[in-house]
């Protein structure tokens, strides 16, 4: 009885984690809806590049819709271009909510 038990989680735990690899991302298009998200919820958003912050090992971005991005792309500038960005909720220790970028394209 105890392995049909174990057999039957560790299925449900490949299925689950099948479900999460394979579910398309969540498009964003505000900061209120950014901040109706879950950590760790990849979302899709796409937006004019305001702000650049270049920092010794990664940029921060804001768009023009106040969605800010954190992106390991120091050696890019993306300043006033309109991009599309796949990636990750991550939040701050204050509660601010950014994204971390995957994935990032520059829209022509």
């Amino acid at each position: 009885m105890r392995k049909i038990t174990f057999v039957a989680s560790i299925l449900g735990i490949f299925i689950l984690f099948l479900l999460s690899a394979f579910l398309p991302p969540t498009p964003l298009s505000s900061l209120s809806s950014l901040n109706k998200t879950i950590n760790n919820q990849k979302v899709i958003v796409s937006g004019k590049v305001i702000e650049e912050r270049v920092y010794s090992s990664y940029s921060f971005l804001k768009l023009n819709n106040s969605i800010p991005l954190h992106c390991n792309c120091k050696h890019l500038s993306f300043k006033n271009k309109k991009i599309s960005v796949l990636g990750t909720i991550n939040e701050f220790p204050l509660g601010n909510k950014y994204i971390k970028v995957l994935k990032i394209k520059e829209e022509k």
